[in-house]
Order: structure tokens, then sequence, then C-alpha cells
């Protein structure tokens, strides 16, 4: 080992930004806030706390590797094969995505497995950059056994994205859409044991070499950045497959989607910790503020400006998206995820491999040192490039704005206010601009038919349908709508499609009962009511509803039975309680 550095050499930014930002150490403190009130925070948090998070925080992240890329002449003449020619590759397979859902269903694939690699990866090279700074001697059975540490990690969630059909339980989005899947290569259940375990010892090996390698207070980073990949996959898998902490929340598969979301913002301030860094390292350099800004507008267009080419306000009427991922929230943002993410990881390893010299040496434009003779300076010619890029960058950020508004304050408002044709306002706005959503009518639909207003709900579950068939709750939506307008029989037609596609759904086979009863059709109403209590066991209404359906066909004894169950629930039942009384009277 040899001697440690100056101290003003050991850290990037400061021992502060740096443990916080770069080292995961205010996930960590996260981790704990949520493991302690994550249930209180998830249910109390606000609809725009997300994207707008994403927004400030995930959206430059992206951005900060395109600004490497792209912006300055000599850098993108540099990276020409991979700025250019790869570039034009993913876009070509974003087009094909929208058309072919195989392709679709391999770039979701690549999407899911590979982002837990790049996180991984991530850590892993802050965590050996950190060694160098305190000029600490890695040797080469540390460096195998560091990187096993962090590789094993992945592996784990590669192992449990793949078992039993693969359930991708690590993603940082839980997005579902017709025909689009995520192609599970149906690994064996028992693999993800040997996986651990060789993880385990890999990570034991790694801290035993680490403590021989150097101090602790020189391991301070490195050793926070192994916690950070336990935190962010290695714990929380472990719990879900081995049932560990049923009370923590933050550990639970049910919940993995929304947890993974503050994962990926802690990503997310990690690669802009580390690229401003590198950023500040070269020329121009105009400080922290100006860097995230341009972050900003470059992230965003590039997850904006798909949506909007495709829209309505774009060419949405001349290249529709495909029949299945019509909309926005039906398959089509997963395509775009896809895509961006496939792009921003590669172009991230270019950035990354290439500092190794011969590596570049093959891949790099030969003609390197005739960009480096002259400026930066675009020629006079094409200097209304940047500025057209520059402007549709901002009028990316500006949708975006309007979107995260939208989305998370607008349209939740006026459904919280009863104003459900301010919310259909919003949403056809958001509609108009690419970003349309099924649900989004589904709750309109759902606020119109409790104003009373069953004829417009009727309208609004048919469109939500219409753009994306097979959509359980508007099959029980537009069955209610119809059951309130008079028309009992297209109810009954559409609970039993609501069923169709979730044969649990609880509240469809309670308003199914209902409606064969209002038909006088008892045996059906009973099977659906006592399905409805299977759903849902303490669901008072459907015993209270059930006995009445049994005693209506002359079983008292067994309506007298339900009644009372249905007072063991709820012993303050008025209905069971007069119920009982009577039934106990003619049974005497």
């Amino acid at each position: 080992m040899t001697a440690a550095s100056p101290r003003s050499d050991r850290w990037l930014w400061g021992p502060v930004p740096d443990l916080l930002l770069g080292c995961g150490l205010l996930y960590a403190l996260a981790f704990v806030i949520l493991a302690i009130v994550g249930p209180q925070i998830r249910v109390q948090q606000a609809l725009f706390v997300f994207p707008l998070l994403i927004l400030l925080v995930s959206t430059p992240h992206y951005g900060a590797t395109l600004v490497r890329v792209y912006e300055q002449r000599a850098e993108r003449r540099r990276y020409y094969l991979f700025s250019v020619w790869l570039s034009l590759g993913v876009l070509g397979l974003f087009f094909t995505a929208l058309f072919l859902p195989w392709v679709a269903s391999i770039c979701v694939t690549v999407l899911f497995t590979w982002s837990p690699y790049h996180y991984m990866g991530q850590n892993y090279g802050i965590a050996s950059l950190f060694l160098r700074k305190r000029n600490i001697a890695v040797s080469d059975n540390l460096r195998r056994v560091l990187k096993g540490s962090f590789f094993l990690s992945f592996a784990m969630i590669f192992v449990s994205m793949n078992i039993d059909g693969g359930q991708p339980v690590a993603t940082p989005r839980g997005y579902t859409a017709p025909e689009l899947e995520f192609l599970s290569l149906d690994i064996p259940a028992w693999t993800f044991f040997p996986v651990s375990a060789l993880y385990l010892a890999s990570l034991v090996g790694a801290l035993i070499l680490l403590r021989r390698a150097a101090p602790m207070r020189d391991l301070g980073p490195t050793l926070m950045l192994i916690l950070s990949q336990a935190l962010w996959f290695s714990l929380p898998l472990a719990a879900i497959r081995f049932g560990w902490f049923p009370g923590i929340e933050v550990l639970h598969l049910k919940e993995r989607a929304y947890y993974f979301i503050w994962i990926g913002l802690a990503h997310g301030i990690q690669y802009l910790w580390i690229t401003s860094y590198f950023a500040r390292s070269s020329k121009p350099w105009s400080g922290v503020s100006s860097y995230w800004a341009k972050t900003v507008l470059a992230g965003t267009s590039i997850w904006t400006l798909p949506v909007l080419l495709l829209a309505p306000i774009g060419l949405g009427g001349f290249l529709p998206v495909a029949d299945y991922a019509p909309g926005y929230e039906a398959g089509f943002a997963l395509i775009v995820a896809a895509s961006v993410n496939i792009h921003h990881f590669m172009l991230d390893g270019v950035i990354w491999r290439l500092r190794n010299q011969r590596i570049a040496s093959i891949l790099l434009r030969s003609d390197e040192s005739s960009a480096e003779e002259g400026t930066n300076a675009e020629p006079r010619t094409r200097r209304w490039l940047p500025k057209t890029i520059w402007t549709l960058a901002g009028a990316s950020l500006v949708t975006s704005i309007l979107v995260v508004w939208a989305q998370g304050c607008a349209f939740p408002r006026d459904l919280e206010q009863g104003n459900w044709r301010g919310a259909e306002a919003t949403f056809r706005t958001l509609d108009w601009l690419g970003y349309a959503s099924p649900q989004n009518r589904i709750q309109v639909g759902a606020a119109a038919y409790d104003a009373g207003d069953t004829d417009d709900s009727v309208r609004l579950f048919q469109e939500a349908l219409a753009n994306q068939p097979g959509l359980s709750n508007a099959h029980y939506g537009l069955g209610r709508a119809l059951e309130a307008r008079g028309e009992i029989e297209g109810g009954i037609r559409q609970y039993f499609e609501a069923l169709e596609v979730q044969p649990g759904f609880a509240e469809a086979h309670f308003s199914l009962a209902n409606a064969l009863a209002k038909r006088n059709r008892l045996d059906a109403a009973i099977m659906h009511y006592r399905a409805a209590i299977q759903s849902d066991p303490r669901r008072v209404s459907a015993y209270n509803n059930l006995a009445a359906a049994l005693a209506s066909t002359g079983d008292r004894h067994a309506a007298l039975e339900i009644y009372r169950k249905a007072l063991e629930i709820d012993p303050t039942n008025p209905t069971a309680s007069r119920s009982i009384e009577n039934l106990e009277g003619t049974l005497r």
C-alpha cells in the first residue's frame, strides 16, 4: 500500500457532497426513513412529487450524456460512430418497435435487464475511483473479488427477473401494456440461492481484502458504495425471495415499483455528481447551475420530442402509433423509455470505456487531430443548427413542465373538487400533446357518474375502452353507468367483460349480482355474491344482499347464517340485526 495522497486529492467535490451524492449516503438516510414511515409517506405523497423530482434529477442525468457527446463540435467528431450512426440505429429501432410488438418486447427486455447492470457498473466504477484517489494499491485478487461482488449483485437481479415467467421486480417503472412483455428465460427458482451465496461470499472476501489493503479511514467512500449496491438491489431481492423483514414495506415486492423510483432518483443524482465533476475539469465550464440547466434542456428533449412527434400536435394524424400501443400509458411510454435508455446506456458505456486508450484507438475517429486543430465554434453556415436544437429543447422543457402541472396538480385538484368537466379539459390537453391515458378517462368517467351525469360517464368509459380495450375497471365503470341509465342488460354484459379480464374483481361481482337480482335471476346473483365475498371477505353489503337473495329463494336457514356472519363483521349492522330478528320470528 502506498502512502495516502494529499487531502485535496481524496475527494471530487468535497467530503460532504461526495458521500451524500456520489456514494449514496443520502439514499441510505432515505432508506431508513422509508423503512420507518414509508407507508405513510407513500399514501400522503402528492401526485406531482415524483414527476417533479424526475424532471429535476432523472431527466438531466440523461441530458448529461447528451451534453458530453453532442455539445462540442470536437466531441461530436470524436464520437462520430456513436453520436451519428448508433443514434440513427436506435431511432430506427424505435420506429420499428412502434409497429412490431415482438421488437418492442425485445427492447423492453433489454431495458429491464440492462438498467440494473448500468446502475451496478456506475457504483463499481465510483468505488474504484475512490480507491485510486487514495492511492490504495489494488491487487488483482482484490479487483476481481470487488468487481465480482458488484456483478453478483446484478446477477441476483437477473435471476429474479427471469424466474417463473419473469417478473421484473427491480424495474424503475411499473408499466404494463397489451402485447408487450418481458421475455423471460424461465430460469429455475433454485438458481437464486447459489447466486446469493456467491454474492455473500464475494462480499465478505472483498471486505477482508479491502481492510488488508488500507485503513478504515481510507475505505469510507468505497464501503458506502458497497452498501448502496446492497440497499438498491441485494437486500430487497433477498428479502422478497426469503420472506425477510415482513413489516418493512420498502423491502416488499408489492410496492417495489414505487420504492424503486427513489433508487432511480439516487442514481440520477450520483450520475450528475460524477459527470459535472468531469465537465468542470474540461473547458468551457460556466458553473454548476449552467451545467444543470443544459442537462435539463437536453434530457427533456430526448424524452419529450418523440412523444410530441407522434402526438396530434405533431405527426399523429399521418403516422399514428400502432394499435397494440395506442396511447402514452398503453404501451407507447414503455417504447419511448426503452429507446431512450438503450441510447443512454450505449453512449454512457462508450464515454467511460473509451478512456481506455487501446479501445479508443480502434473506435474513435482517426482524424481527431484535425478536429483539435480548429476551434469548437460551429462553421458560420451551421450556426442555425445548435440554435434550432436548443429552441426545440426549450419547447420540450415547457411541455414537460405543463405535463407535470396538469397531471400532478390541475387534474387531481379538479377531481377532488368534483369538477369533472375541468378534469376532462385537462386530459384533452394532455391527449393533444401526446400523453393520452385511458386511466384519466376512467377517473373522469367515475366522477361524472358520481355527479349523476350518466350519459357523459358512458361516453368517457367507452372512449377509454376504445383507446385501450380490455380494461377491467373501464368495463366495470361502463356497466355501472349503463345500469344507472336504465340499461340493465347492457350493464350486466359489461360486468361479465370486466370479470373475464379480472376474475377476482370483487366490485364487479357485487354489482353484477345486484343487477342479476333486479332481473330476478337469483341463482346467478347468489353465485356472484359468494364470489364477491370470497374476493373481499369483509364486504358487509355483499353478506346482506346474499342473505336477502337466499331468503327470497326460500332458504331462510342459510339466509340467517349469512346475516349472522355479517353481524360478526359489523356488530352495528342494522340491516343484519333487523333481518335476523324477522327470520328468527318466522322460523319459530
